[in-house]
């Protein structure tokens, strides 16, 4: 299970998105819950990460091709 960093410590973690579109984390430890942060909070390299980890996957995916656009 990937995990996300606040303030130095991994934790794992569950999404929840509010109503104006900006994710909200649930932090537990142990399962247990710790924190609750919006998406900002987090430390810079989760949020590094999930912006390659969303790049590697729009690479990795088949590309349409034009055939396939123009259907």
């Amino acid at each position: 299970m990937k995990k996300v960093y606040y303030k130095g410590q991994p934790y794992d973690f569950k999404i929840t998105r509010l109503e104006s579109g900006q994710r909200h984390y649930a932090l537990f430890s142990d399962g247990l819950l710790t924190h609750s942060v919006m998406e900002e909070d987090l430390d810079k390299r989760t949020l590094v990460s999930f912006i390659l980890d969303a790049y590697y996957k729009s690479i990795s995916e088949p590309q349409p091709t034009l055939l396939q656009l123009l259907k």
